[in-house]
């Protein structure tokens, strides 16, 4: 018994100068191709609160099935209106559009797909005509399509109203039918597997498109600003609705030498609500009162995040929806607070840190709905679109089988002895005894 005592004191003395020798040795290498440079020891209270993983619960953009189904209730919607695809200018414009919308999935899926006679014959009509200046139809991209869509068939078609003095609402209904029946035929032709997440890429803009589109008419109209640092719940705004704060943060595993602050609140001088990117695989804390929700996501390389808090009011209480979406791992993760004190809420000034921030949006008459979520994304997307999608190219073009790639495409690989943790090379005594 005394043996087994001896060896638990011993024990604990070498785990406790283990650690003070984690927390105060720095000089680990890493290798980093062909260069090495120092890291920071593992953060053990982050390491074990990230235990606790928040699972995704939905993609980035959304799937081609849930798409699909709305599409084909937007076709139907316009297509009554003014029974537009009877009409013979119109249905010319559709036909084109479908028909461009097949080819783009072809050659979205299989990028040797080669167009056949027929296909491109179905693109030629009396009144509009889409023609691909190319020796071979073997020669013809994926990107030519998504122009002719694009650019030129709307052109097209803008230049032809015109002739007619058609009213503008008319012209630009008539261009919302074409886009629903090109996405449509892109996403039925382009994935073979429907429920798979729509990737994060240039040849998704219809897909943008249409998740901006897909707002119910009846729902509370939105009211938007786009901001700088300071916002207000006054409590009379939750007569309208509720309120809604969006931005976009770049989520870099390596840069995070303290918690990256996004925004804070306070009321009567002490900090009512906070958001915060604590270096702890990237975790994303939402602080409210005494509360406090964790979303961790653990980036193989930078990315960037949309994040949406929507303060709703829900019967006799406050709650919030705190929701981040991932681009490159191509996922969206949503929580629900329980009901919140009033004091929380209600008048809150959130200060937001510009330096961490990117494009943040403000909506007052707010009522949630998934709807009105993809709108959000989108407004706020548009801006950065070129830089998400360079990341993510990036990022796609990194090995699969590296850990954590830098911004500089290179390919973190930690010597013989270390793991990786936080994107950094770590002795790996501590994270086995932890596991």
């Amino acid at each position: 018994m005394k043996s087994s005592k001896n060896f638990l004191k011993f024990f604990f003395v070498f785990l406790i100068l283990t650690l003070i020798q984690c927390k105060y040795y720095n000089s680990k290498k890493i290798i980093l191709q062909t260069k090495q440079e120092e890291t920071s020891s593992i953060n053990l209270s982050c390491y074990l609160d990230s235990k606790e993983k928040t699972e995704p619960n939905g993609c980035f953009f959304d799937t081609p099935e849930n798409l699909l189904k709305i599409i084909k209730q937007k076709l139907e919607t316009y297509s009554e209106k003014c029974d537009l695809t009877n009409k013979e200018d119109v249905g010319q414009l559709y036909d084109i559009a479908r028909g461009l919308g097949v080819l783009a999935g072809e050659l979205y899926r299989d990028p040797s797909y080669k167009p056949t006679d027929e296909e491109l014959a179905n693109l030629q009509k009396e009144i509009l005509s889409i023609n691909f200046n190319v020796p071979d139809s073997s020669n013809i991209l994926y990107k030519d399509i998504d122009n002719a869509f694009s650019n030129t068939l709307r052109e097209k078609w803008l230049n032809y109203t015109k002739t007619k003095n058609y009213p503008q609402f008319y012209v630009n209904n008539s261009l919302s039918l074409a886009a629903y029946a090109y996405a449509y035929n892109f996403l039925s032709n382009g994935y073979s597997n429907k429920t798979q997440c729509i990737e994060v890429n240039s040849a998704n803009k219809a897909v943008l498109f249409i998740i901006s589109k897909d707002i119910n008419e009846e729902e509370t109209p939105l009211f938007n600003k786009e901001i700088s640092s300071i916002v207000k719940l006054d409590k009379e705004g939750f007569d309208y609705g509720g309120y809604a704060l969006a931005f976009w943060v770049k989520q870099d595993t390596q840069e995070l030498e303290s918690p990256k602050k996004l925004l804070t609140a306070f009321v009567n001088n002490s900090e009512a609500l906070s958001l915060k990117v604590k270096k702890c695989q990237n975790n994303n804390v939402l602080t409210i009162g005494d509360q406090k929700f964790n979303i961790h996501t653990t980036p193989k390389c930078t990315e960037y995040s949309f994040v949406l808090l929507a303060f709703l009011k829900d019967c006799d209480a406050y709650r919030v929806k705190y929701i981040i979406r991932n681009s490159f791992s191509n996922e969206r993760y949503n929580i629900t607070t329980e009901d919140l004190d009033t004091s929380l809420i209600e008048n809150l000034q959130l200060t937001i840190n510009s330096d961490n921030v990117l494009n943040p949006h403000f909506y007052t008459h707010f009522k949630y709905s998934e709807s009105k979520e993809n709108q959000i994304f989108v407004d706020t997307y548009k801006k950065l679109y070129s830089m998400v999608e360079n990341s993510v190219e990036k990022c796609s073009q990194s090995d699969p089988n590296c850990r954590y790639t830098n911004d500089e495409g290179e390919c973190i690989v930690c010597e013989k002895g270390y793991l990786m943790n936080e994107g950094k090379c770590v002795e790996n005594f501590l994270i086995i005894l932890l596991n």
